[in-house]
């Protein structure tokens, strides 16, 4: 994002930082980016007049972990990303 131009202003949060109260930035934050495990936690009255980007989480986990939880599971209960049963 800084590389196309914009100016950003890192507020680190801790983990399971809670919402409920005043927001950690400034009341006059034109916009805030934030990912979406925090933004089901926000609540469009408490942020005001902030607009709220939301940055999506996605992930792979590697072949080898799939691998390995999968022989610690029972069959029946762990299938593979194609959708079939493991062994």
């Amino acid at each position: 994002l800084r590389q196309s131009g914009l100016q950003i202003n890192p507020l680190p949060l801790p983990d399971h930082h809670d919402f409920a109260g005043p927001m950690p930035w400034p009341q006059d934050t034109p916009c805030v980016i934030v990912t979406e495990k925090d933004a089901v936690k926000l609540s469009a009255s408490s942020v005001g007049s902030t607009e709220i980007w939301v940055a999506p989480l996605d992930f792979r986990l590697e072949p080898s972990f799939t691998d390995a939880l999968a022989h610690l599971m029972p069959t029946s209960h762990f299938r593979s990303h194609h959708g079939h049963p493991t062994a």
